[in-house]
């Protein structure tokens, strides 16, 4: 086997093997699954398997190399750390980029991550040539507001906003779907009429990523990017929505961000990231020019059947509070509404204080500050701020005294 150099090896480190086996089931239809077995000193620790289904008339029936499992593995090896061992082809750019991508999230997340060795089969050292002109991506599609703006500013064929030929959206079920009761057959619909409206076609991935890392805090743009991959015969860019703006903290790896997605680029398919210039509120501002965009945005979690947003969780009055701070009704898209006294769900941290100072900011831009909404946005913030602030210095005091207590420098009665 070749390695690619990196974190030397240990005799006693843990093994963990990849194992990649693919079942076409008809024109379009293909199941790959991805097996998981890690070791150590011969004696086997666990074997975890998922099946990536892929329905789409323009799926890739014979893929240049793994790199799509390649990605896959990487966070569960990390999980433990040690050697992961390829049993496939993996193309030097993506493993040369791996290095990179896990040295952040091993820098962002020290408790969780562990580094690896990536011992690919072989190396595919016969990427394709670089983007040229008007490259054609496939986009990662599930209707919120990130992936919505990138179809809208690329399918356009607007050239002040265009940057990617959209040939196709995607819509992956199993990663990062929360706890909705919407049935995924419902979702794609919805999805796939969306699209049309660009004439654009949409594929399907069913992808339980939690079967092989039950981790909620894992990286969506991982999966997300090896999902993409699957397509690299017929896409040279793997689009996906950016959740953060450029100047989004490095440390801050949970989803996806617009400086560390690019790592996940193999030879075959350059990963992108669309949006990541707009702050929420600014993307609602651009797609309220573009109609019915906002009627048909999903971005709730919680959605049952019949109902895309439930209206009521942080997300969701996130999304609305945008849409009036452009200068917006309520979409359709949240028939319950907003409720003020819901206003203030979602703010008890630093995220939640972030958001919201950037929707007051871009309202008092817009001329929308005086909206109800908005002087109860800026009423419940100032008074969440307090609260986050209090106990953000009462985290640093009370380790201190129970320190001190513990050397006896401090006594109950003091």
């Amino acid at each position: 086997m070749s390695a690619l150099a990196g974190p030397e090896r240990d005799a006693d480190r843990t093994i963990i093997d990849a194992f990649v086996e693919s079942r076409r089931h008809g024109p379009g239809r293909i199941d790959h699954t991805l097996t998981l077995k890690a070791s150590r000193d011969g004696a086997s620790l666990w074997t975890k398997e998922a099946t990536i289904e892929v329905d789409a008339p323009f799926a890739v029936t014979d893929l240049a190399n793994v790199d799509p499992f390649a990605m896959a593995s990487l966070l569960p090896a990390m999980s433990v750390g040690g050697v992961l061992r390829i049993h496939g082809p993996v193309s030097y750019r993506l493993l040369r980029n791996l290095l990179d991508y896990q040295s952040a999230w091993r820098l962002a997340k020290p408790n969780l991550y562990r580094p690896v060795v990536m011992e690919p089969a072989a190396v595919d050292n016969a990427p394709k040539s670089d983007l040229g002109p008007d490259p054609r991506a496939i986009l990662a599609f599930g209707g919120g507001v990130d992936s919505t703006l990138a179809l809208c500013l690329n399918a356009s064929k607007d050239k002040s906003f265009a940057h990617y030929d959209i040939g196709a959206t995607l819509m992956i079920v199993g990663i990062n779907s929360g706890p909705s009761k919407e049935q995924p057959e419902h979702v794609l619909a919805d999805l796939r009429r969306v699209s049309a409206a660009w004439d654009v076609p949409t594929a399907r991935v069913n992808f339980d990523i939690f079967k092989l890392y039950n981790n909620n805090d894992s990286s969506i743009a991982t999966w997300v990017a090896a999902s993409l991959s699957l397509f690299s015969g017929s896409f040279g860019v793997g689009l996906i929505g950016a959740t953060g703006t450029w100047l989004k903290p490095t440390y801050e790896v949970f989803g996806t961000h617009p400086l560390l997605d690019p790592l996940l680029s193999s030879g075959h398919m350059a990963i992108r990231c669309e949006g990541a210039s707009y702050t929420r509120a600014e993307k609602i501002k651009l797609l309220s020019r573009v109609a019915g965009s906002l009627d048909s945005l999903r971005v709730c979690f919680f959605s049952k059947p019949g109902l895309k947003n439930c209206c009521r969780c942080e997300k969701c009055l996130r999304t609305m509070l945008c849409c009036i701070a452009a200068g917006q009704e309520v979409p359709s898209a949240f028939p319950l509404g907003l409720r003020l006294q819901d206003i203030g769900i979602g703010m008890g941290n630093r995220a939640g204080l972030l958001w919201a100072s950037e929707i007051i900011a871009s309202a008092e831009r817009w001329g929308t500050g005086n909206h109800p909404a908005m002087r109860r946005l800026r009423r419940r913030y100032r008074i969440k701020r307090a609260k986050v602030a209090l106990k953000n210095r009462l985290s640093r005091i009370l380790p201190r005294k129970s320190a001190l207590s513990e050397r006896g420098l401090v006594t109950s009665g003091q």
